[in-house]
């Protein structure tokens, strides 16, 4: 199989990409804010309160920009995206896929046996479905997501009936 990829719509890339710009610019202004704060004479309290909402700020950025990767796909595996990289997970260990509906909202968790980050095992507990880590594909969001929904279980068929006639 050659490589495929399978990415949302540019709306959802660009989206992505304003994300990570105003990622990088809170972060930077965060620390021109913590450079100035002692000159300041703000208690230290003020900056553990400080801290605590920028490491907050950022890990619910990072959390929602990971909800929507774009995923490559080989012969080996998913290739999932996190951030600037690209994640491996081979087909055998995909778990399982899971549907997850939120009012008007519908995704499928596909859980994995290892492979992924801290982030990942949150999208996973956050759908109420598992505690191994896991990523989230959105299949209406765009025809590419389907037929990588497609794949995903076709592989996971095709490998389960190999493991079972050995």
């Amino acid at each position: 199989m050659e490589t495929k990829y399978y990415r949302y719509s540019a709306e959802v890339q660009n989206f992505k990409t304003l994300g990570k710009f105003i990622l990088f610019l809170f972060l930077f202004l965060s620390g021109v804010v913590i450079l100035s704060y002692p000159s300041s004479g703000q208690t230290k309290e003020g900056i553990y309160y400080l801290l605590i909402g920028i490491a907050v700020t950022v890990l619910f950025v990072v959390f929602h920009l990971g909800s929507y990767p774009d995923v490559r796909a080989d012969d080996k595996g998913l290739y999932v995206e996190f951030l600037w990289t690209y994640l491996p997970v081979p087909w055998e260990d995909i778990a399982e896929i899971k549907p997850f509906k939120f009012i008007f909202l519908e995704w499928r968790l596909i859980t994995t046996k290892g492979h992924l980050t801290f982030f990942h095992r949150l999208y996973s507990i956050y759908s109420l479905k598992s505690f191994l880590p896991g990523f989230l594909i959105h299949p209406k969001s765009s025809k590419d997501q389907s037929d990588l929904l497609r794949l995903i279980r076709g592989q996971v068929k095709s490998r389960s009936k190999a493991i079972r006639s050995l």
